[in-house]
């Protein structure tokens, strides 16, 4: 099997051609979508999601090759650090009141 690369109009274009027909005995090749994927990732050729697909094999000269289409892959801008929200109280804070001034009013009163 043979495999081109090429880059245009922010695709990537990936040609595969097989051997001729075989006869009988000989081995016949098959090329999927993830023979596709190892042949890019073993290239380091980052891609985004296939945009075409074919079915390549050696069994019939029609399909003998045959070209796989990929976007090119987008690099995500940096995206700024969200601001830490600021949460607010459901019911109103309560001040803690003076216990001291708590005790002597309650002895005063049972007087």
């Amino acid at each position: 099997m043979k495999f081109e690369t090429e880059k245009k109009d922010g695709k990537i274009f990936v040609t595969v051609y097989t051997r001729k027909h075989p006869k009988k005995e000989e081995h016949r090749e098959k090329v999927t979508l993830k023979d596709i994927l190892r042949v890019l990732e073993e290239n380091n050729i980052k891609h985004g999601k296939c945009i075409q697909s074919v079915k390549v094999t050696n069994r019939t000269p029609d399909r003998s090759s045959g070209v796989f289409i990929f976007e090119l892959a987008q690099l995500k801008p940096k995206s700024k650090p969200k601001p830490k929200r600021k949460y607010t109280r459901r019911t109103s804070k309560k001040t803690p009141s003076d216990p001291i001034a708590e005790i002597t009013e309650k002895k005063l009163d049972t007087d």
